[in-house]
């Protein structure tokens, strides 16, 4: 099992979740250095060859310290970043957008034409968007913990 939590937000509940999840099941992970899922997102290789945000992950003191929490700071330069984009994030979104997800060569899966396609300044071709996305990052690791998991 894996478990990603917003460490921020769920580090006071640490101890009830030990005894009640950790203790019954064996083979559970819980990333410790995990922000939240904004940050994650941020670290993938849609923002790879983002200067801004590759400054921000070197050194977020420099700006996060004026909000409420790292996690709103994520959130709010996820959003900016992201707006007006095929895969524009929005916090507490029913939908989350099929380009984080869906394969950049399916275009019917999509919704997304050749045209687009082209221009858009997220594109990673691939099978495996989340393979894509997540390799050579500081969450490959999740990719090897998928793959563990879809053998049993």
């Amino acid at each position: 099992m894996l478990v990603l939590c917003d460490m921020a937000a769920f580090g006071c509940h640490m101890d009830r979740f030990y005894y009640k999840v950790l203790i019954e099941y064996k083979n559970v992970y819980v990333d410790p250095k995990y922000e939240c899922f904004e940050y994650l997102l941020l670290n993938t290789n849609f923002f790879k060859g983002n200067d801004e945000v590759q400054s921000i992950l070197t050194n977020p003191y420099e700006k996060a310290n004026i909000y409420i929490s790292w996690e709103e700071f994520y959130k709010r330069t996820l959003e900016r970043l992201t707006d007006k984009t095929m895969i524009k994030y929005s916090h507490g979104n029913a939908k989350f957008r099929e380009c984080w997800i869906y394969s950049c060569d399916d275009f019917e899966e999509n919704n997304c034409n050749m045209y687009i396609q082209q221009k858009c300044q997220f594109y990673l071709k691939g099978e495996d968007k989340i393979e894509e996305l997540l390799k050579n990052t500081a969450f490959k690791k999740y990719l090897a913990l998928r793959d563990i998991l879809r053998k049993r």
